[in-house]
């Protein structure tokens, strides 16, 4: 854009300049040698000023200047178009051309910083040419020197806000009145700082007075206002067994990957206290509430429960005490369970004797049930243990036996197995003959003997006897037969005492204790075995038949046929029947 005022004033100068050079001249030569010189002109134009201005300039400085050359010729004089510019170059040593130049006015608008060659043609042709350095065009913007960040409170590099400054300078035009922006220059501010409180990807923009702009693209990942992480939460039973303990702790698995774990992290009481260690001993079962924190106290919270803490015993339940009088044993049903550490020991104390006595040992098993035979009144308290060495007492009062009573009818009964088979029972189930001090015996109190192999079955629920593979039968005396089944066979006697002295002659001192494992008569239909049992039993019938027809014909004796043909174990059990044919015991074996 050309300045017109500069223009006319540099060229009425220039007039005035050669109007006075050219009037002396006249003054002292004629017409006639004046336009002889003017034909034979020879110098070139004079150069003797040139004018750099911008309408946009800050100190010095601006986006585009305006050139005016100052220069007259003496002799031909200079046009309306006698002058040339050229130009920028990056130095002073250019060879120029003056007959390739476009004339003009001595007026030039510039926009670049360089060398530039000015060239002046007066009317006769001669040429005058000079370059001037021209460095005032400002078109850069700021330079940025550095952005300085301060983190109030940081850890590990990381914070919760951060302020950033920006150190720029330009050093022509010089910095604006709001040279910053910290949002892209959408707006702008004459503070060179800006605070942040959330990581963002940015552009800081900044400009100098002439409105150029320089910017950097500024990424903010300092701000940590995100939680720790817990990963996991573990429940370890302290000196525990099968998974469970009398104490418990829970261990946190967390992490920071910012400002990392405060010194002072875990709480496990949800934030009333706060503790350097990640774990935590519990003496109970139940909820907890877990929070973490890191390092500028961001916080995670999880709910964890404990469920491994065993502080009670286990579960006892004594079944089987009569509520009416007998004379008889009485069998108590011991039963125990334990879901959690598992079961370890089952005793027994009577209240007169205060020594306790084992009665079962187990090995971390859940259930367990034990048949125990009572063989005098008393108070009975029996202890079951856990694997953790928590106790459970349940005492019972035994009141109801009477020896001396004795109902209208009494039963021998003698029980031969119906199957050898066993099915299979999820629960331990053994049989203890248990009574008073071991020490003191009394034929009265002794009315089980093992003596062979067989189950048997009485009116109550819980006085049932089983053998292990066949290779204990019970024998008791009950007020009432019971019918065992079509395979077992009962033997009357009128008279019991009998049959009980030869018993209690062969029973030692003091009471008896026989443990065995019975398992739950099976439901299925006869067993092969028990087919093959069925069919020897016919023809053991048979047998006994024709033997009895035999003996009353005074051919032969059962006995001396049993011993001349059978091994001694079956010898023995025709020695038993012997003695209950003798006593007039009626039935069959």
């Amino acid at each position: 854009m050309k300045n017109n005022t500069g223009k006319k004033i540099t060229k009425l100068i220039v007039m005035l300049v050669c109007g006075l050079f050219i009037a002396g001249v006249m003054g002292t030569a004629s017409p006639a040698s004046v336009l002889a010189t003017v034909s034979g002109d020879r110098v070139p134009p004079r150069i003797f000023g040139i004018l750099i201005d911008g309408a946009d300039f800050v100190n010095g400085y601006g986006r585009m200047a305006t050139v005016t050359v100052s220069a007259c010729d003496v002799q031909s004089g200079l046009g309306e178009e006698s002058f040339a510019c050229t130009g920028p170059y990056s130095d002073g040593s250019q060879d120029i051309d003056c007959g390739a130049l476009a004339y003009g006015d001595n007026h030039f608008e510039v926009t670049e910083n360089g060398t530039y060659y000015f060239a002046v043609k007066d009317l006769a042709g001669n040429t005058a040419v000079v370059n001037s350095e021209i460095n005032c065009i400002d078109k850069e913007g700021p330079e940025r020197r550095d952005i300085h960040s301060y983190i109030p409170g940081a850890v590990n590099g990381y914070g919760r806000e951060v302020t950033l400054t920006i150190e720029a300078e330009d050093l022509k035009s010089g910095m604006a009145e709001e040279a910053y922006s910290f949002d892209g220059g959408e707006t702008f501010t004459a503070e060179n700082f800006h605070t942040f409180s959330e990581n963002t990807e940015e552009v800081f923009v900044y400009r100098d007075a002439l409105g150029n702009e320089s910017s950097d693209d500024v990424v903010i990942e300092c701000i940590d206002d995100q939680p720790p992480a817990i990963r996991a939460v573990k429940e370890e039973p302290i000196s525990g067994r099968n998974g469970y303990g009398l104490t418990t702790q829970l261990c946190v698995d967390a992490a920071d990957t910012k400002s990392g774990l405060s010194k002072y992290a875990y709480s496990f009481d949800d934030g009333k206290t706060y503790v350097s260690e990640n774990r935590a001993e519990f003496s109970g079962n139940g909820v907890c509430l877990i929070r973490v924190r890191d390092g500028l106290g961001n916080e995670t919270r999880k709910v964890a429960t404990v469920s491994t803490v065993d502080g009670s015993g286990p579960a006892v339940v004594v079944s089987g005490n009569p509520t009416a009088t007998v004379n008889t044993n009485v069998t108590l049903t011991v039963s125990v369970a334990d879901s959690e550490a598992g079961l370890s020991s089952l005793w027994y104390q009577n209240d007169a004797v205060k020594s306790k006595k084992i009665v079962e040992r187990y090995n971390g098993e859940k259930r367990g049930k034990e048949k125990v035979t009572i063989t005098q009144n008393g108070t009975y308290t029996f202890f079951a243990y856990d694997e953790l060495g928590n106790e459970t007492k349940k005492s019972v009062t035994v009141s109801k036996i009477d020896r001396s009573y004795r109902s209208s009818s009494s039963t021998i009964r003698v029980t031969t197995p119906v199957s050898s088979a066993r099915s299979s029972s999820s629960s331990r189930e053994r049989s203890v003959t248990i009574g008073g001090d071991s020490s003191a015996s009394s034929s009265s109190s002794r009315k089980s003997v093992v003596i062979g192999g067989g189950t048997g079955y009485s009116e109550e629920e819980d006085d049932y006897f089983d053998d292990e593979g066949g290779q204990t039968l019970f024998v008791g005396v009950s007020d009432n037969s019971v019918d065992d089944g079509p395979m077992n066979e009962e033997v009357y006697v009128p008279d019991t005492d009998v049959l009980m002295g030869e018993l209690e002659e062969n029973l030692s001192e003091g009471p008896i204790v026989g443990i065995d494992y019975p398992d739950e008569p099976a439901d299925e239909g006869p067993t092969r075995g028990q087919i093959i049992a069925m069919g020897i039993g016919i023809v053991m019938g048979l047998l006994g038949l024709l033997m009895l027809i035999l003996w009353k014909l005074g051919i032969i004796t059962p006995s001396k046929l049993l011993r001349g043909t059978v091994s001694g174990e079956e010898n023995r059990t025709a020695d038993l029947q012997d003695t209950l044919a003798d006593d007039d015991t009626t039935g069959t074996l």
